[in-house]
């Protein structure tokens, strides 16, 4: 919903600069060419870590090793959250 991906976007914003570091060099890890997908993928990271806060997820599995990962990655690097 809506008020989940602006909760997403504030999650990202109040990360602070440890995280902001740490999303930055996993947006980098996968080169120039892929930069702008990763960027996105940082949004839905902060959307699913807003998500399991709301329903009081820890822990995620992802079933790929492309995309999903990222964004869990990404989401752990912005919450609690852990993902495997």
């Amino acid at each position: 919903t809506l008020h989940q991906g602006i909760r997403g976007v504030w999650n990202l914003i109040t990360a602070g600069p440890s995280a902001w570091a740490r999303l930055l060099r996993g947006i980098a890890s996968a080169g120039p060419k892929r930069w702008v997908r990763n960027t996105a993928l940082v949004l839905l990271g902060a959307h699913l870590a807003s998500v399991a806060r709301a329903h009081g997820f820890t822990h995620v599995h992802v079933h790929s090793c492309a995309d999903a990962a990222y964004i869990a990655g990404f989401a752990a690097a912005l919450s609690p959250l852990s993902y495997s």
